[in-house]
């Protein structure tokens, strides 16, 4: 529930994946005052051994949603070895021919000095997992589905372990899997 006096008091917010989208936008709400609760289908936080990359639009978004978020990125970030974007043709040339990369380019695009940088995806959830209040997550939690809102208008969200939690607002995004994508937009009661 939300804090009293708060915008968005007495809403019940519930995030569906606790990788980087789910843990910033519950960082975000936390700081308007609406409190979230993650579930999260694993047993802990963990990510992926990839990296990630922000551009400078998606570091201004940061900022407006709370500015430890961008902060947290900050502290693990790794400045690319240069300022610019470049798009590569990886699908035009023949095994045998050697090219390089300016015979490959497509596009460049100057991002400013320092206007892409990037981290290691495990780092950027770590930094961000120390600001969430432990009362706000809940661990092996995989969605298995919904209902539309009823007469109360809130939504049944139902977990594999057979538990289910109603809700004002559901937010889940299962990676790219469409067997497991119930959703990928906001279910509002």
């Amino acid at each position: 529930m939300g804090s009293q006096g708060q915008p968005g008091a007495g809403l019940d917010v519930s995030i569906i994946g606790g990788g980087i989208a789910g843990v910033t936008l519950a960082l975000g709400l936390l700081a308007r005052g609406i409190i979230p609760i993650v579930y999260e289908r694993a047993e802990s936080f963990r990510e992926v051994g990839a990296g990630i990359g922000f551009t400078p639009n998606s570091e201004r978004a940061m900022k407006v949603l709370d500015p430890r978020i961008h902060a947290a990125f900050k502290r693990v970030t790794v400045q690319n070895g240069t300022d610019w974007f470049m798009w590569m043709d990886g699908f035009s040339r023949k095994d045998d021919e050697m090219q390089s990369d300016e015979d490959n380019l497509i596009h460049k695009m100057y991002l400013g000095e320092r206007g892409f940088e990037g981290c290691h995806r495990a780092d950027f959830l770590e930094e961000l997992i120390k600001m969430m209040p432990k009362d706000t997550i809940r661990f092996r939690k995989s969605l298995d589905s919904y209902n539309d809102p009823g007469d109360d208008g809130r939504v049944r969200l139902r977990f594999t372990d057979g538990s289910t939690v109603d809700t004002d607002v559901g937010m889940a995004r299962c990676r790219n899997d469409p067997e497991k994508n119930l959703t990928n937009k906001p279910v509002y009661g």
